[in-house]
Order: structure tokens, then sequence, then C-alpha cells
């Protein structure tokens, strides 16, 4: 499929460049022409890529000896010269860029048209395609989406190209803003996945080569003013890596750093991070005032594809990201630095952001801050990573297995393509509103279930409830009420069961939820340290959420909690102890998670300080230690508190 995608692109720095990047190779790779049409030679200082003459020849490639491979090419805008000019001055980027795809489609005809950001992209895009009448797939990110859509002077456009759009890859508030301007819901799709080749971001292969690096920067003179500081990276060194500022937490960690080193940490910092000329110079200054000048040294943004190289060379990277004051942001560095086995520290709000944020464990495979402007706590977390090495390379094995175990290599590359090739085809079939699964959850009921297994008129009399929304948790109740008379004694005890479970799961699911970020974790991790072996996990202390409830039965509930269809449920019922806990979330969802005994012992005694291994010597339980490890950590989630 030949297809055009207009957006950031190398040597444009940030995340949003290096995932069209990712893209437009990944669906060459799988067969496709793509032809990539971007300003992205333009980019001013700082944001541009220090890009040497190797790095500008992979921007664009020919797969075509793979089996089955396709091929990159790019189209680049030229810079704005008095050629250009007009009076109010102003870049024409928009025209640029939608006359460029014009001119590539004359040469090839395109099938798809795929943008990704707004402005000018999408912009551009829209007319694109509105011109050759062809789909528009159209994707954002955060800034876009949640900044200068909000724009009165930009809303009103991007609210036509999002309702013109064969495809939006959107999920979350996002799809739901969409909708609510006016977006047909089946063109409203959610694309999560992980966005990274965990192949090419991975522990093995070189470190950066600071000196090197200075070396070629030199060369070019351009470039030589985003070098500053003197450390040269003789003792081990953190790193950050991004946009500079304050709700980035850049100058919180020089107060840190300066602190840690005070107290007698030997380490410093190497930032591939820059800013606007006034943030920069004020990152600067605060460094000089911290006495840091020989700590600290500011390198040029890489390409994304050298990236892997700078998290290989720190002890820890850190992302750090707090009261950010757009929401839905997510930067993919924690990503990175986790798939390259690098020790991540990473802020608590950063970390809620994350798939599958709950699993990723203060001391057990990352590094976690409650508040990055708390200087005191993240100059403690800078002084344990100096002081132990071995620590730092166990949490960042520990963060590549999290990678390993959780996310399929170019998953969300497959999905894209398939997305993409529905939106040529302009079929919506299959289509959900904003759900990765195609929709709400539309599963029967544990109560259906039983119900349905009934005579007609038995069912009639359960499950008929004059003025009571059927499946609503007040028909719950009722019908397990109704089944608690004398009269219901003839019934199966299955389904008197399957009612119960479902009466009891649904009373949990009532109670109160916490303004905690949503989160949905059933445990908190209390006083913790640093973890440097699996046989450390001991020392994890946790205590039970507030909200979360044991819910304790005489009989096996696991079969009935399988059950996904009519006749699926157990034919008897299995004596013995049998445990949930359940938690509640929005709008009447939760969590449910089936414990076993072994497990449920332990409850009640969590208290948030007491370790883990004490409790289980406690109980007599040390024989089934790595099962009951294994169960917090990956059937549970843990979040520090």
């Amino acid at each position: 499929m030949p297809i055009c995608v207009i957006g950031k692109y190398p040597p444009i720095q940030g995340g949003v460049s290096a995932r069209t990047y990712q893209l437009a190779h990944g669906l060459a790779r799988r067969g496709n022409d793509v032809h990539v049409v971007t300003n992205a030679a333009e980019v001013e200082l700082p944001w541009r890529i220090f890009m040497q003459e190797a790095d500008w020849e992979l921007c664009e490639a020919d797969y075509e000896s793979e089996s089955g491979g396709g091929r990159v090419r790019v189209s680049w805008t030229d810079p704005v010269d008095w050629r250009q000019r007009y009076i109010p001055r102003n870049n024409p980027s928009v025209t640029k860029l939608t006359s460029l795809v014009l001119e590539a489609h004359r040469e090839r005809p395109f099938d798809l048209i795929h943008s990704y950001y707004l402005e000018p992209y999408g912009v551009a895009g829209h007319m694109a395609a509105s011109l050759l009448g062809l789909p528009h797939a159209v994707k954002t990110a955060g800034s876009d989406a949640g900044k200068l859509w909000r724009q009165p002077q930009f809303e009103p456009l991007y609210d036509e190209i999002l309702r013109s759009a064969e495809l939006f890859l959107a999920g979350g508030k996002v799809a739901e803003r969409a909708v609510a301007h006016g977006v047909d819901p089946e063109r409203v799709i959610a694309n999560r996945g992980f966005q990274l080749s965990t192949r090419q971001f991975c522990p093995e292969g070189p470190a950066l080569d600071l000196p090197q690096l200075l070396a070629d920067v030199e060369r070019q003179a351009d470039d030589a003013d985003l070098v500053w500081g003197g450390f040269r990276g003789d003792i081990p060194f953190i790193g950050i890596y991004g946009k500079l500022g304050e709700k980035k937490g850049s100058f919180a960690l020089l107060d840190a750093l300066a602190r840690a080193r005070r107290d007698g940490a030997r380490i410093g910092l190497v930032a591939m991070a820059h800013g606007h000329p006034d943030t920069e110079a004020r990152f600067r200054s605060r460094a000089i005032e911290n006495g840091l000048e020989e700590y600290v040294l500011q390198i040029p943004f890489l390409p994304h594809w050298r990236v892997p190289e700078f998290i290989r060379a720190c002890a820890a990277v850190c992302c750090l990201e707090q009261d950010f004051p757009i929401a839905i942001h997510n930067p993919i560095v924690a990503q990175e630095v986790m798939s390259c086995g690098g020790c991540l520290v990473v802020s608590t709000e950063l970390l809620a952001k994350q798939s599958r944020g709950h699993r990723l464990v203060d001391g057990v495979n990352c590094v976690a801050v409650p508040d990055s402007f708390d200087t005191e706590a993240l100059a403690e977390a800078l002084v344990r990573i100096a002081g132990d090495a071995v620590a730092c390379t166990e949490i960042g094995r520990r963060a590549r297995q999290h990678v390993e175990r959780f996310y399929a290599d170019d998953m969300h590359l497959d999905r894209t393509v398939d997305l993409l090739e529905r939106a040529r085809r302009r079929d919506p079939s299959g289509r959900g509103t904003g759900n990765d699964a195609g929709g709400p959850d539309t599963a029967l009921s544990l109560t259906r279930l039983a119900l349905d297994g009934l005579s007609p008129d038995e069912r009639a009399f359960y499950a008929d409830l004059p003025g009571v929304e059927p499946e609503s948790p007040e028909w719950v109740f009722q019908v397990a009420a109704r089944m608690s008379d004398a009269g219901a004694g003839a019934l199966p005890q299955t389904v008197r069961a399957a009612v119960l479970i479902d009466a009891r799961i649904r009373s949990a699911l009532a109670g109160e939820i916490a303004d905690d970020g949503g989160d949905g974790s059933f445990f908190r991790l209390g006083a913790g340290r640093m973890v440097r072996r699996a046989g450390d996990l001991a020392g994890l202390c946790l205590l039970l959420h507030p909200e979360a409830q044991p819910l304790d039965f005489d009989f096996d509930v696991l079969p009935f909690l399988r059950a996904q269809e009519t006749g699926a449920l157990p034919e008897r019922l299995t004596p013995g102890e049998s445990y949930l806990v359940v938690r509640p979330g929005d709008e009447g969802e939760g969590r449910v998670a089936c414990v076993p005994p072994s497990l449920a012992r332990l409850l009640d005694r969590l208290d948030g300080e007491t370790p883990l291994g004490e409790i289980v010597d406690a109980v007599e339980l040390d024989a089934f230690f790595d099962q009951i490890v294994g169960l917090v950590l990956d059937e549970f989630l843990v979040v520090p508190a």
C-alpha cells in the first residue's frame, strides 16, 4: 500500500518525531511504500537533533531486499528565505507541505494519507486528502490534543479535520472529546501499545563515547553552543534527556544533585536536554549557583536510534515530570530506559501514566519518587544510586524483564497496519469507540448466566423486577434477596452460589473511591529499600489498600469467575476455603482478584512497616514465599504509597 505520512521527523527532537520515524520504517518493512513529507529540516535550535552524515542517510531506506519489504522516501520543505516572505512575516508550512504531497502523488499515487500531530501536519493532510479524494487517518500527541485543540482560533478547523477523517487514532479523554465534538464514534479508535523496537532499545550494544561525541560536535560549529559544562564522564553519572523545564523536574534535579554531592555521593549529570533560551540560561545558572559546573555536561540531542547508547552509559536515567499542565502528556522516555535495562528514576505522577505502571515497584524495577520537587527525597535516591551500582543493575535487569514479559515487539505497528488498511478500504467494520478491545465490556454477569440456566417461569420470577434496570447492582441485589427466601431452596446450589458471588462483588464495588489517580491498586508499598537480588524481595513492606475488601467463601469461586457463557457454570460446588479481593473503581467498575489461602492468611498482617519475609515466617508460610511474592508482584497491583 503506498502511504503518505506527514509529520515531525528527524532532525526534530522529541517523542513524536521518533514515533513517526518508527512508524514509517515499520510500515515499509511490512511491504508498504511510504513517502514522508515533513518540514523537519527547518527545525531551529535548540530543538534540532545533532545529525551526522550517517544519520541523514538513515532517514530513507529500501527494504526491498527483505522479504516483501517496501521503502521510505522523504520530501523536505525548503527553509524560509526572502522568496517565501510576505507581510506579516510567517512560514507558509501548510502550503509547502500540501504542495509536496500533491507533487509526490502525481509521481506515484497514494492510497492513504496519514498525519501525525495536528499543526501543521493534520491541516496539510486534510487539505491534500480533500483535494485528492483520499482517506485521511489522523493521530494526535499530547501537546496538540491537550493544548492547541483548545485554542478558540484553532478548535473549529481541528474539529472539521477530525470529523472529516476516515480514522482518528485516539483513546481516553481525547477520544471522548472528539465524539463530543461530532466525530463519528466508529471512526475513533485507540491504538495503544509499545512504541519501541525492543530489538533496538536493548541492554546489548555500545555505550555513548562522550569524548568522541564532543569531538564530533566541535566540527559542526552551529551546534557548539549546545555543549556546556566541565564534566567529562570520569565518574558515574545520571542522565536526563528531552526538554528542560520546571515541571520536567530539571531544576529540582540540580538542587538534589548538589545536596547528594554534599552528602558524599560521587556522581555527575549528563543532560541531553535543552529548552527555550531563557530556560536554558536558568538551567546553567542554577548549576553554577549549586557549584556543579564541573559535574554537569549538556550535550546536543541525538537521533533516537542513538538514545540507547546514552542510556547504557548512565548509572540511572531520570524522568521526573511533576504537576505537568497537559494531563494526557506521556513521554516515552520511561519505556526507552526500561527497554534498555537502565535504572529508571521516575516520578509517581508519570509512573501512573505508564501502561502497566502499577507493576513498576520502587526498589524492584524502578526508583520511584513521590514528589520530584522534594529535593531531600530526590537527593536520598541519588545517594542510594551512587552508592550501590549492583542494585541499579538489578533494577535495570528487572525493568527489561518487565518489558519482555508484557510488550510483544512491534505489536503496535501490526495493529496500525491493520487500522490503516481498513481506513484505505473505507471500511469501519469492527471498530470500537476509543477502546482497544472494540468497545465496552459486554460479558454477561454471573447473575444473568445463572438465571439463563433456569426454566422460563423461574427466570421470569427472579429476573423480571419492575422499575429496576437489568444488570444493575440493584437488580442483582433484588435477585439475591428473592433467592434467599425459603422458596428458593429447590434451585441448584450453583445458581444460588453464582448470584451470591455477584451480589457480594457488586456490594464491594459500590464503595467510596479515593482520589488517588485511579490506579486501581490492591496494595500500597510502604517503607522500602533498594532491592539487590530476587531474595531481597522479602524486604518489601506492603499494606492492603484501604478500599480493597477481602471476601471469603466456603466453596471454590474460581470456576464461577471463569464462566463466560450460559452453561459454563460448574455443575456442583467444590467445598474449601476461597477468597476474593475487590476494589471499587469509577462508574461501578473495579478490580477483582482470586486469592489463594496462602496469600489470604497474610492480608490482615500487612501494615506497610513489617517486611514481607517476616510476616511469611510468622505465619509459617516460608515454603510458599516465592509463590506469594509472585502473586503480589504479578497478579496484584503494587504502587508506592
